[in-house]
């Protein structure tokens, strides 16, 4: 409240941590809980699709103090929602540039909230910020681009022979095979951003497929389960075999 005005705020974590005792998020919880915001803060907790949250808000504060280029903030943006971030605490500052975003002090908290409260009061500015953040993660962040640019990279750092781009489902010339190992999955900016560039490498003519080398996913439900081609390794494949003949055997299991 301010002026005499009741404006409440409320503000949504989304996702979660470590839930034990004396833990980051755990703090977060409590100190809410004890609080007089309590009513005010909630903790959806782990969505896979968090799109409908981005949509659903009228700003995104990113928090963290070392974040090298985090793409909640890329969402928030597409989304056309204003971000307020701190200042040298990764690339959130490069990505809000042209006045995209508000960026304020390193850890100052006090200049976060007033921000987010500012926003609250000026609507008009609040969708201007939300509008040149729209235009400019369409403009600069498209990521077909950046799949584009990572292949030349590849290329032109590794001397590696990429070959020209074979038209997807192609039965005439041979894919270049490309493997991306996880033990788990989760909802997270990393397996987002794994599960992208593996279907950006695949419209591009490369035969990309996301390899498990722990225990199968498939049990925590459908709905948690990457949209891109998977492989399982058996729980055997380890044994019996020297480290250095693991390659080959992988290669030989996905052939």
């Amino acid at each position: 409240q301010a002026d005499g005005e009741d404006r409440p705020v409320h503000f949504v974590w989304l996702g979660d941590g470590m839930a034990g005792r004396h833990t980051p998020f755990w703090f977060a919880r409590e100190d809410a809980e004890r609080s007089a915001v309590v009513d005010l803060v909630h903790f959806p907790g782990e969505r896979f699709d968090p799109e409908p949250y981005f949509v659903a808000c009228d700003a995104f504060i990113l928090t963290s103090r070392q974040d090298p280029f985090p793409c909640v903030v890329h969402e928030a943006m597409a989304c056309a929602k204003p971000v307020v971030a701190f200042a040298n605490a990764g690339g959130a500052p490069e990505a809000l540039a042209g006045d995209a975003g508000i960026v304020v002090g390193y850890g100052d908290v006090d200049a976060m909230a007033r921000a987010v409260w500012d926003l609250t009061r000026d609507p008009e500015r609040c969708r201007a910020y939300g509008q040149r953040g729209h235009e400019r993660v369409h403009s600069h962040y498209v990521f077909a681009d950046y799949v584009d640019r990572l292949v030349t990279l590849i290329a032109e750092r590794s001397g590696f022979d990429v070959g020209p781009v074979v038209a997807p489902h192609s039965a005439v010339l041979p894919r270049k095979r490309v493997i991306f190992a996880a033990s788990d999955w989760e909802a997270s900016d990393r397996t987002a951003f794994m599960a992208n560039l593996i279907s950006g490498l695949n419209d591009r003519g490369f035969d990309a497929d996301l390899v498990f080398t722990h225990r199968n996913i498939a049990l925590n439900g459908l709905g948690r389960r990457p949209n891109v081609p998977t492989t399982f390794l058996p729980p055997t494949f380890r044994q019996g075999f020297r480290y250095g003949d693991i390659w080959s055997r992988l290669r030989n299991l996905l052939e």
